[in-house]
C-alpha cells in the first residue's frame, strides 16, 4: 500500500522560534530608534505570525495523525484528522492528495475530485496528482475533460506504466461504445508506453484483423498467445488470422490447441467458418471445414447435418444420404429431424 509522508512537528516549532526572533529584531530597529514604542508597534504583527504558525502546527499534527492511521491500514480512521488538518490549512497539499487517494480507493470519485482538483491547483506539474485528478474525472464520467489529460500524460512520458493502464482502460471503453478508431489509438498508445502490456495485443489484433491488416494482426496474436498459450480468445484470434492468410496447416494446429483447452470451441469455429463458406457458394471450403470438425468430434450431430446439406447442394447425393442418416441416428428429436426425413425421402 502507498505510504504517506509525515511532516515533522518539530519543524513547525522551529518556524515558530524563527518568527519570534524576526519579529523582535524588527521591533528593535524601527526608524527613529524609539525603544519601547517601537516594540509596541511591532508586537501585533508578531502575534499574528505566532497565531499563523500555531495554526500550521495544528495542521501538521492532525496530518501526522491521519498519516499514521493511513500507514497502519486504517483508511476510514485517517479521513477525519486529514479533513481537520485542511480546516486548519486549506492549502495543505499533502492532505488533499491523501484524501483524494482514499476516496478513489473507496470508489467515491465525487468526494475525491475536489481534493484532486485543489492539489492540482497547488502543484500543477505533479504527475501523481494529475493521475489522481484524471481518475476522479474518469470515475465521474467526465471524459471530455479526462481524455485530453490522458493524451498530455502520455506525451510527457512520466510514469509510463501507470499511464499505459489508463490508456488501455480508455480503449476498452472505446470498444464498448463502438468507436474502434479511438480504441485502436488508445491501445497503440498503451503499448507505446508499456510494450509489456500483453493484454492490449489481443483486442488490437482483433481490430486490425477486421481492418484487413492480417500480418499486423498475426504479430499481435503471436505475442499474445506466447504470453498466454491457453487463452481461448487469443488462440481464436490466431486461428482466424491464419485462415485469412491461407496458412491452413498452422490453423489446424491451432484448432487442436483450442480443443485441448476448451473442448467444443474448435468445432464451433469450424461450423462458423463452414457457414460463411456455404453462404458464399464455396461448397468445397465448407465441406473441408466440416470434415475437420468431424475429425475432432466424430459424433457431432450438427456437423453431420451441415455436411449433408453441403453435399445436397454440390450434387453428391450418396454422401449426402450418409451424413443425413447419421444425423438422424445421433439426434432423432432435433428440430431439424423431420425436414431431414423429408429430404431423404425426396433424394
Amino acid at each position: 500500500m502507498t505510504r504517506m509522508k509525515r511532516n515533522a512537528v518539530l519543524l513547525a516549532g522551529t518556524v515558530l522560534t524563527l518568527v519570534l526572533s524576526a519579529g523582535l529584531a524588527h521591533a528593535g530597529t524601527e526608524e527613529g530608534n524609539r525603544g519601547e514604542d517601537a516594540h509596541v508597534i511591532g508586537q501585533p504583527r508578531v502575534l499574528e505570525q505566532i497565531a499563523e504558525v500555531e495554526q500550521e502546527v495544528r495542521a501538521v499534527q492532525l496530518y501526522n495523525r491521519g498519516a499514521a492511521r493511513f500507514n497502519n491500514g486504517d483508511l476510514d480512521g485517517a479521513v477525519a484528522p486529514l479533513e481537520e488538518s485542511l480546516a486548519e490549512n486549506p492549502e495543505f497539499v499533502e492532505a488533499h492528495l491523501a484524501l483524494a487517494w482514499i476516496h478513489l480507493g473507496r470508489d467515491d470519485p465525487a468526494r475525491a475530485y475536489p481534493h484532486a482538483e485543489k492539489a492540482n491547483e497547488l502543484l500543477p506539474e505533479n504527475d501523481t496528482i494529475q493521475r489522481l485528478l484524471f481518475d476522479a474525472l474518469w470515475g465521474l464520467g467526465q471524459y471530455d475533460r479526462a481524455l485530453p489529460m490522458l493524451d498530455a500524460m502520455a506525451a510527457s512520458g512520466k510514469a509510463a506504466v501507470q499511464v499505459a493502464q489508463r490508456s488501455y482502460n480508455a480503449a476498452v471503453r472505446d470498444v464498448h461504445s463502438g468507436d474502434l478508431s479511438e480504441a485502436r489509438r488508445h491501445f497503440e498508445q498503451a503499448l507505446a508506453l508499456d510494450p509489456n502490456l500483453v493484454a492490449a495485443h489481443r483486442p488490437l489484433g482483433e481490430i486490425k484483423l477486421g481492418e484487413g491488416e492480417h500480418e499486423a494482426a498475426r504479430r499481435h496474436a503471436l505475442i499474445y498467445t506466447e504470453a498466454k498459450p491457453d487463452d481461448t480468445q487469443g488462440l481464436t484470434l490466431l486461428y482466424s488470422v491464419l485462415v485469412k492468410v491461407g496458412d491452413e496447416a498452422a490453423a489446424a494446429a491451432v484448432l487442436e490447441r483450442i480443443e485441448r483447452v476448451n473442448p467444443g470451441q474448435s468445432v464451433r469455429l469450424l461450423i462458423a467458418r463452414a457457414t460463411v463458406n456455404f453462404n458464399e457458394g464455396d461448397f468445397a471450403g465448407a465441406q473441408s471445414a466440416l470434415e475437420m470438425a468431424l475429425r475432432l468430434q466424430p459424433d457431432h450431430p450438427q456437423s453431420h447435418y451441415l455436411l449433408g446439406m453441403v453435399c445436397v447442394s454440390s450434387g453428391d447425393i450418396p454422401q449426402a444420404k450418409e451424413y443425413l442418416t447419421r444425423f438422424l441416428e445421433l439426434a432423432p428429436d432435433d428440430p431439424e429431424a423431420e425436414s431431414v426425413r423429408e429430404i431423404l425421402r425426396s433424394i
